[in-house]
């Protein structure tokens, strides 16, 4: 089960990497919505499998490395007090998330993560990782149109400066 999590893991992995080392910024924003509590094909929860990916990406951070968490069950709201360099404090909170009642909000987790974007040193390499499973229906705008697809709601990023956008891949079940 944890070569099949790393296998997973690989792709937000390898993306990390090629940032390269300083202090770069790395939004997390992860599914903790209502859904994010089914289980998958491996017997876990989703959100279980979002929280492992997530300690993976904070173990592949070097120690300047700022780190933002972003709930993204509605109303998303940012976990951390801001970027923080502290990784141990950020796993502690991955560590004890548990499914929200509501759906999942990414269009208001991606406009936190794009503000916390913009507040940070323009020139550091920069990357918002999109943590969930992102099953079908779990992905919807509060007003009940799915946010991907016709007449969908769009997400219009205002930043300049390339931003890497990272995301685990949906699941298959």
């Amino acid at each position: 089960l944890i070569l099949i999590g790393l296998a997973l893991a690989e792709p937000i992995i390898s993306g990390l990497r090629s940032l390269g080392g300083g202090s770069r910024l790395v939004v997390m924003v992860i599914d903790d919505g209502l859904i994010s509590g089914i289980n998958n094909s491996s017997g876990e929860s989703d959100l279980a499998s979002s929280v492992k990916d997530g300690q993976l990406v904070l173990e592949e951070l070097s120690p300047g490395d700022r780190v933002v968490l972003v709930s993204a069950a509605y109303p998303a709201r940012m976990l951390t007090d801001g970027p923080t360099v502290n990784h141990e404090a950020v796993k502690r909170l991955l560590d004890g998330m548990r499914p929200e009642a509501g759906a999942t909000d990414i269009t208001g987790g991606l406009s936190i993560a794009e503000s916390a974007v913009r507040e940070h040193a323009a020139d550091a390499p920069t990357s918002i990782v999109l943590l969930g499973q992102w099953r079908e229906g779990s992905l919807a705008s509060i007003s009940g149109e799915k946010l991907f697809g016709s007449g969908s709601e769009e997400i219009a990023w205002q930043e300049e400066r390339p931003v890497q956008l990272l995301a685990t891949l949906p699941t298959d079940v």
